[in-house]
């Protein structure tokens, strides 16, 4: 399970920096932006609750960050759950995370449904951004997963093609 949830980590940090760069294009790159830094900030503010540690005064909505200021937080964010997520065993997945909720009061989920959350988030956020790209007369880049897994089928071997 933590190797299927890294590989689900790096195929979203690899559809998030596509959509970085296709935010350049469009005329809205603000708005855009500042979906993009909400991504970063809930992976940041998350890691510090998983961490247990003093979450600095975290914003779920910020001030849009820059191309290069997004990039540079975006790989600090993703290198830092990959860092701990490749070192921890399986059963750290299902510790319990108990956290202080900004308006419902106190929670507690496990690592792994904060882990998939935050993918799943970001898949939820790309589409935003997608929908802002498009209405913008753009095309925006295909983030599937699949796109990301898939393999070629050699019809001749019924095979499918190595890497």
């Amino acid at each position: 399970m933590r190797d299927y949830l890294i590989q689900f980590f790096e195929y979203n940090s690899q559809a998030n920096l596509l959509m970085l760069k296709a935010i350049k294009g469009t005329e809205r790159k603000k708005e855009a932006l500042a979906i993009f830094s909400h991504i970063i900030t809930s992976q940041q503010k998350w890691y510090y609750r998983v961490h247990n540690m003093d979450e600095v005064e975290f914003r779920w909505y910020q001030t849009a960050m820059g191309f290069e200021k997004c990039r540079v937080q975006w790989e600090i964010s993703f290198s830092s759950w990959i860092n701990y997520l490749s070192r921890i065993k399986t059963e750290e997945l299902y510790r319990v995370v108990t956290y202080k909720d900004s308006i419902e009061g106190i929670f507690s989920s496990t690592v792994l449904d904060i882990a998939m959350q935050l993918n799943f988030h970001s898949v939820h956020h790309r589409a935003q951004i997608a929908r802002i790209i498009r209405e913008d007369g753009y095309e925006p880049p295909v983030t599937d997963f699949i796109y990301y897994t898939r393999k070629p089928f050699r019809t001749d071997t019924n095979e499918i093609e190595k890497p």
